[in-house]
Parts: structure tokens; sequence; C-alpha cells
């Protein structure tokens, strides 16, 4: 049990900064060319970044860890019930989030930006791509 423990903390951590990292990158790029409105100076550009990459990084944790507690492991193994549910799961809060985000007018997307239901379908497929792609790579390096 208390191996287990460790291997969950350590697993959830190394998954915190892959996706961090990841979903970092993301957000620059789709930030940038995809909206309007925001302020682009570095000083609120980056700070903003950082923020939204952190929260997006420990909703991939509760992903995990919502996982780890349907499944009752460490999510490793990537069969075909964990992978499901890590992509609908990550779709469904991208898709609370949005909802939300228009619904109060928080953000506008530029013309370029395709939509499904007035949604940006970036930003829907962020945490289900992100997400997938972190639990996966650390899965990878805990296998080893």
């Amino acid at each position: 049990m208390k191996k287990q423990v460790i291997d969950f903390w350590t697993y959830a951590s190394l998954i915190f900064v892959f996706a961090y990292l990841l979903n970092f990158l993301w957000e620059a790029i789709h930030a940038y060319t995809l909206y309007q409105g925001h302020d682009f100076q570095a000083s609120i550009y980056v700070p903003m970044l950082l923020y939204v990459s952190f929260i997006d990084s420990l909703l991939i944790c509760l992903i995990f860890f919502i996982g780890f507690l349907l499944f009752s492991k460490i999510i490793k193994s990537h069969n075909l019930k964990e992978i499901i549910f890590i992509l609908a799961s990550g779709f469904l809060i991208a898709s609370f989030i949005e909802l939300k985000a228009l619904f109060f007018h928080q953000w506008n997307y530029k013309a370029i930006m395709p939509t499904i239901f007035g949604m940006g379908l970036s930003p829907l497929l962020q945490l289900p791509i992100t997400g997938m792609i972190s639990i996966f790579v650390v899965g990878k390096f805990f296998r080893k």
C-alpha cells in the first residue's frame, strides 16, 4: 500500500509538470493566433499564460485522480476504458469552461478559429489532447 501511495504522488507530480509545460506551449500558440481582444504585452500576457497553464495542469491531475479512484490503480496500461475516460473527461471539462466563458463574454475568437456550436475547437481539444499525452508519456516513463 505504501509503495502505491508513493507511486501515485510521484506519478501525479510528473503529470502536473509535463502537463504544465505542454499546456503553456499550447496556450502560447493558440491564444495569440486564435483569440482577439487580449492585451499581448508581455507583462500581462505571460502571467496570464502561466496562470491558465497552471489551472489546466490541475484539471489534468484531477482527471488522473478520478481515474485512479475509478480504476483502482495508477493509469498506466492505457486500455480503451481509460483512454475514453481521459478524453471524455477532458472534453466535458473544456466544454463547460468554454460555455461559461462565452456566456460571460470572457473572450472572443478570431475569424480563423474553427467552432462547434459557437465554441472554439482548439480549446475544446486542448484538455483531452494534452491530458492524454501527459498521462501517456508519464505512464511510458513509469513502465520502464
